[in-house]
């Protein structure tokens, strides 16, 4: 993350509400560790709706909870991990399989696709899945 926020100016990089973080100086609606986490530009200020994909996919008539998402390569200081909801009020540790190997984008980035290991609860009825980004010390 460190190495990512070069990006920002030596001023800005002391300011922690500009290069923290927890900081969205681009109000492109992700703090600055996701974009790091996802391999994005800090200053690009686009809103990018394509960078998670979540859907339901069915593993032998049963639905599980998947999702897609392009993420930097590479990242020995973050951990990225995935958390469910019925409610979204509520947030769970979620166990994830990888369906196949990564897709490497040749820029830095690839494409990850993990499912959820058991089934929806038919009795949740819905079923929402995050993102969690975590600094490792």
């Amino acid at each position: 993350f460190a190495f990512w926020q070069n990006r920002f100016s030596a001023a800005e990089r002391e300011d922690p509400l500009v290069s923290g973080p927890d900081a969205n100086p681009d109000q492109d609606d992700l703090a600055n560790l996701a974009g790091y986490a996802l391999g994005q530009d800090p200053r690009s200020g686009q809103r990018r709706n394509d960078w998670l994909q979540a859907s339901v996919q069915v593993v032998e008539g049963r639905p599980h909870l998947a999702v897609e998402y392009r993420r930097a390569k590479n990242l020995l200081d973050l951990d990225i991990t995935t958390e469910s909801s019925t409610d979204g009020r509520a947030w769970e540790p979620t166990v994830m399989t990888m369906d196949q190997p990564a897709v490497d984008h040749g820029d830095g980035t690839e494409t990850v696709r993990l499912r959820q290991t058991t089934p929806i609860a038919a009795e949740a009825g819905t079923g929402m899945i995050r993102l969690r980004f975590t600094q490792r010390p």
